[in-house]
């Protein structure tokens, strides 16, 4: 297209020319005003003086308990070596902040070691806590990452200062190696160096040698003192822990105890202050002698493990079937049997119970049987139950099971009386943690 050098431009065009011209004034007015405005806000929030990194330690430390606080279980307060909830992320954003970290004792008073959710990277690629902090969890959990964790535990608990504290150790070690036994051993010492400040505390960790008494005394853990401040404790072994014979803890109310089997004599001392006690893949014999000296409970919840051998164990012992268990204070008791198992000595050992203030009882119905309705009327008389508000028969519905209803027009006039398959419901409800 030639351009024509003799065109006029037309009035037309003039016109929109200056009316554009007058819109781009109008809008550099107005954007001139908003830099104006933010301006003035800037210096409003720069006269405030109050950003994260002006903050004073004092206030910087209250802030990472919260968010501490906001990741606790109600019960245990266990916090994870990485990831949210962990103050290792916190020590890992700048050097003001690890120095806040590290010298607020209390970020360091709980503890979960040898948690398997987070599969950490193996000792040679990580060399510091950062670098364990912000690592990425795509390698699988082998000996080098418990000797770690293991490693990181020692400047954790030094930190903690003289505060109580929560340990959790070993909470699935399935998902580990086999091959690292003597870092669990080691884990295991480090927790009861620190045993004077237990406060809630949950270990699960298999036996060896050195803690069952076969060993040379020297190499022998023995936890024989007083732990004045612990309250609550979890302990899952696969045998006898010996090393817990002596456990002596005047404030201890609550304690779960899992696959352990102690032996009648001595029994720990720690069970003659519990109100609240949990066997959990107990033997009955073991248990016979734990509520023996467990006499001030007020809710206990046993559930039975059962196999041919233990079955054979249980027969020839029936002198701890003959001296009465008198639990004058229980009110909640719950009696289960997973598995579908049948215990040849329950009969036996529900005529040795005297629990005159129960109130709620469960029992699987696999214990009542061959004749469930008799075997609940005697237990209702032996055992003095005149005080049984709520009564529930568990277990898997078999082909001549009873239904609730036949169950409270035997049971009358106890007010609520249940067939329930399921209990987890119940399990809450009662105040058992497990």
């Amino acid at each position: 297209m030639k351009c024509n050098n003799d065109a006029v431009p037309s009035l037309a065009d003039n016109k929109r020319l200056d009316k554009l011209g007058e819109k781009i004034h109008k809008l550099e007015r107005q954007l001139s005003v908003l830099h104006a405005q933010v301006s003035t806000v800037k210096q409003r929030i720069n006269g405030y003086a109050c950003s994260i990194s002006t903050l004073p330690s004092e206030i910087l430390s209250m802030i990472f308990l919260h968010y501490l606080q906001g990741h606790d279980h109600p019960d245990y307060p266990y916090i994870p070596l990485r990831g949210d909830g962990s103050p290792t992320t916190l020590a890992s954003v700048c050097h003001r902040w690890r120095s806040v970290a590290n010298t607020t004792p209390r970020l360091w008073s709980a503890i979960r070691l040898f948690d398997p959710c987070p599969k950490l990277l193996p000792l040679e690629d990580v060399k510091t806590v950062t670098d364990f902090a912000t690592t990425s969890p795509n390698r699988p959990i082998g000996p080098e990452t418990a000797e770690l964790q293991l490693k990181i535990a020692e400047k954790w608990l030094e930190k903690s200062g003289a505060l109580p504290l929560c340990i959790r150790l070993g909470d699935n070690l399935s998902k580990y190696h086999d091959d690292f036994a003597d870092v669990r051993l080691r884990a295991l010492r480090l927790v009861v160096r620190y045993r004077k400040r237990w406060q809630c505390v949950y270990l699960c960790l298999a036996l060896r040698p050195e803690l069952t008494g076969s060993a040379k005394r020297r190499k022998q853990l023995v936890i024989d003192d007083c732990l004045p401040l612990l309250r609550q404790f979890t302990v899952k072994f696969g045998g006898y822990p010996a090393f817990l014979a002596g456990l002596k803890a005047p404030s201890l109310e609550r304690s779960v105890i899992g696959r352990c089997q102690f032996s009648p004599l001595p029994s720990p001392p720690f069970l003659a202050n519990l109100t609240h006690l949990e066997l959990l893949s107990y033997r009955l014999r073991p248990a016979t002698w734990a509520l023996r000296y467990a006499h001030r409970l007020k809710r206990c919840w046993i559930s039975l493990h059962l196999n041919n051998d233990s079955d054979n164990e249980e027969e020839g012992h029936a002198d701890d079937f003959r001296e009465p268990i008198c639990l004058g204070e229980l009110e909640a008791f719950i009696i289960t049997i997973p598995g579908g198992h049948k215990c040849e000595r329950i009969s036996d050992f529900l005529r040795l119970l005297f629990l005159p203030r129960l109130k709620r009882l469960c029992i699987d119905e696999l214990l009542l049987y061959p004749r469930p309705i008799a075997t609940l009327l005697n237990l209702k008389q032996s055992a003095a139950l005149r005080q049984l508000e709520e009564l529930c028969v568990s277990g898997p519905r078999l082909k001549d099971s009873l239904n609730g209803l036949d169950y409270a027009a035997a049971l009358d006039p106890i007010p609520c009386v249940l067939r329930s398959v399921d209990i987890d419901g119940l399990v809450k409800e009662w105040g058992f943690a497990s």
